[in-house]
């Protein structure tokens, strides 16, 4: 066997290693947004219910699972450089550029993941969003049972002996609003 053809040899293993090892990290990226979508769908149901003790709880679990993800999309992102490197191109790969280099089940496989991936993103930034409106309503909600508070406690209604109602302007809130 020549240098050159042992060089070639030796950069097909490579890259079918590379080509494994992407699979499994892109694997593991699949599986950190199906968790991440369940915590955000756990963090849903404790705003929906009202417990200020569950939604920091949920809070920060889904803050977790989003640092987890951002690390496996760093290690992805190190793989695909690694890939680029021994393809010698200069480009960012993107999952859809490597089934180009790929074939066969790999190709099958990072192109089955990649519409997973999709999908489970969509969902991913639907729930996030939801899970926005829902504390946005939350906050307005409690912003204006306080303000009604605040102006109902303006005028404090009392009643006199015969018991009609008697209109008093001290409040305890006086001064606030």
């Amino acid at each position: 066997m020549t240098i050159e053809n042992q060089k070639s040899a030796d950069n097909r293993y490579d890259i079918e290693n590379l080509i494994v090892e992407l699979t499994s990290v892109v694997e593991k990226e699949v599986e950190a947004f199906k968790t991440l979508l369940n915590g955000l769908m756990e963090h849903q149901t404790s705003i929906v219910k009202g417990s200020r003790d569950k939604v920091a709880e949920s809070q920060q679990k889904v803050e977790k699972l989003v640092s987890e993800t951002k690390k496996i999309k760093d290690e992805l992102k190190n793989k695909k450089d690694d890939l680029a490197k021994v393809l010698n191109i200069d480009e960012n790969l993107t999952i859809t550029d490597m089934l180009s280099y790929v074939e066969g089940s790999y190709a099958a496989r990072l192109n089955e993941l990649k519409d997973m991936l999709k999908i489970l993103s969509d969902k991913v930034s639907e729930a996030n969003s939801r899970n926005q409106y829902l504390l946005d309503h939350s906050l307005r909600f409690v912003d204006n049972c306080i303000k009604t508070l605040i102006q109902g406690s303006n005028q404090r209604v009392a009643y006199d002996k015969e018991g009609t109602v008697k209109k008093s302007e001290s409040s305890l809130f006086s001064g606030i609003g």
